[in-house]
């Protein structure tokens, strides 16, 4: 059975949900620019979660003109963060106690495609920075994911770490970084091949807290 010694976090659709506050922020960035022929929903946010905050928007508004896709994006950036700031994310079932297991036995770390703020968000509203060794996101490095996890796994010495997603584009991020890839369920896309599968959050505890008893039963026997 591979050992484990970290374990690396995807943050949309892993550890919470966002996605009905931050369609509510799109609209109201929508009504502000009068573009009037179209809206956002929650389903709409999480088929592009994943990708970088501008990939996201450009590929929801790919008709309209650059210029205006900058402009959209910058309001929705302002929005999101003041709706997300009052309102908060559904952070999973699990999650807030699970991660404090973890850190118990494992390096925790957060890698996210997503802005500076909205990982520093997170840390705070959960109250979990402290059982994460590092967090970083592509407002922090401009650089994709898969460079993001393998500079992560060089500056920490990481020898079997595990990313733990819920996209294609984050197992494909994984492996391409020389990296397990374990797949949340329970968030917003698939998968079609990982080392493991979790339905909830509550699953995926179970899995690392058993497999870090049955190696501490190897090292003893």
């Amino acid at each position: 059975m591979k050992h484990f010694d970290s374990i690396i976090f995807d943050l949309d659709g892993t550890l919470w949900d966002t996605s009905e506050t931050c369609a509510k922020a799109w609209n109201n960035a929508l009504v502000e620019l009068e573009i009037t022929d179209r809206q956002v929903t929650a389903e709409g946010i999480r088929s592009v979660t994943g990708m970088p905050f501008y990939v996201c928007v450009k590929t929801l508004f790919s008709d309209l003109d650059t210029a205006l896709v900058g402009e959209l994006a910058d309001r929705i950036d302002t929005l999101e963060r003041l709706h997300l700031t009052a309102a908060g994310g559904l952070i999973y079932d699990g999650v807030l106690e699970g991660i404090k297991r973890l850190a118990e036995h494992y390096e925790l770390s957060i890698i996210s495609n997503c802005q500076s703020w909205y990982l520093q968000l997170f840390l705070e509203q959960s109250g979990l920075r402290a059982y994460f060794a590092e967090s970083t996101c592509h407002g922090d490095s401009r650089i994709a994911k898969s460079e993001m996890i393998a500079d992560l796994c060089r500056t920490r010495a990481l020898s079997n770490p595990i990313y733990i997603g819920d996209t294609m584009g984050d197992q494909i991020a994984s492996l391409k970084a020389g990296v397990s890839f374990g797949h949340a369920r329970y968030g917003f896309g698939n998968s079609d091949a990982s080392t493991a599968a979790f339905n909830t959050f509550s699953v995926l505890l179970e899995y690392f807290l058993h497999r870090n008893s049955d190696q501490r039963g190897d090292q003893r026997g």
